[in-house]
């Protein structure tokens, strides 16, 4: 996931962020893996490795 992605969820209010004292979006190690792990199996195209 890049460093956009996780803005855009963020500032969209799906994923929960803190910031730390040199003010850069922190995203608790346990919220990331919830996240990660409600979203859908990527699709498995055929020819092409993971």
């Amino acid at each position: 996931m890049s460093a956009d992605t996780v803005r855009r969820l963020v500032d969209g209010g799906k994923l929960a962020a803190e910031r730390d004292g040199t003010g850069r979006r922190i995203i608790p190690g346990p919220v990331l893996a919830a996240h990660a792990s409600n979203r859908p199996p990527m699709p498995v195209i055929e020819g092409v490795d993971p």
